[in-house]
Order: structure tokens, then C-alpha cells, then sequence
């Protein structure tokens, strides 16, 4: 599988003191931060001491990373999705699209201010079916 990678910056719970101490650490990408900490908790332990990060921070941004690994997922559609509930690839295969959709709709109509946009029925439907399909392949990094 080919890992998809973005910038640390458009990840929307890392600071850019937080970019930068990764960068530190050698860890400049998505694609770097999952392969980092593919080998679970201990590995997340590791690089959130080593980079001077809160390891709750360094979990939600590998979270977001890995919800970036499914096709057709941005980094705008993945923190809305973070927002209404779906923080990884996982849990986003395990949605059901219905309700995913009026989660979405509840986060957007209680948040006029950030003037999201609120994905179609056949997008949420698509990026479920596509989560699941990550599922079944191999994974993260």
C-alpha cells in the first residue's frame, strides 16, 4: 500500500512548536509520524518523550494521519470528521454512512462559525466503503 503523506502543518492539533519539534526528531510528514509509531503505544511513547510533545497530542495527530490515508480524504474533510466523532481510518469503516452524515450535519449546524462544508451523502457513503477497503489491506504505514 502506498502510505499518502502531507505536512505536519495541516495537522490541526499540532502547533507549529509541535512541527517543529518533531522536525527535530526526524519527523516531517504523515507519512513519517505513522511509520514512527506503527509498532502501537510503546513507539508513541517514544517519540512523544524524545520530541518534548504531550503523548494525548502526538495520538490525536496520529489519528488524524492515519483518517488522511483514505482516498479522497483532505486534511478539511478529515478534521470535520474528527470534530463529529471519526478520529482514524478505523472508525470510519466501522461508521455507518447514515448516521455519519447527520453527525457531520449536527457538528456543521452547531458551528456556523467555522463555515464548513458539509460532505454529500454519497461522499460520506464512498469514504466509508473506502475506509473499510483500508481496513482489509494493510493497514497503517
Amino acid at each position: 500500500m502506498t502510505t499518502k503523506s502531507y505536512s505536519l502543518s495541516v495537522v490541526r492539533e499540532l502547533t507549529a512548536g509541535d512541527v517543529g519539534k518533531l522536525r527535530k526528531a526526524g519527523i516531517d510528514s504523515t507519512r513519517k509520524l505513522l511509520k514512527a509509531t506503527a509498532h502501537g503505544a510503546k513507539a508513541e511513547h517514544a517519540l512523544a518523550t524524545s520530541a518534548g510533545i504531550s503523548l494525548t497530542k502526538l495520538r490525536e495527530a496520529v489519528c488524524r494521519a492515519d483518517l488522511l490515508q483514505v482516498v479522497g480524504m483532505g486534511p478539511k474533510t478529515a478534521q470535520l470528521f474528527a470534530a463529529a466523532g471519526v478520529g482514524s481510518s478505523q472508525a470510519l469503516a466501522r461508521s455507518r454512512s447514515e448516521q455519519l452524515v447527520n453527525a457531520l450535519a449536527r457538528y456543521v449546524n452547531a458551528h456556523p462559525q467555522l463555515k464548513c462544508r458539509l460532505p454529500s451523502p454519497t461522499t460520506v457513503a464512498s469514504l466509508v466503503a473506502r475506509a473499510q477497503k483500508l481496513s482489509k489491506g494493510a493497514g497503517r504505514a
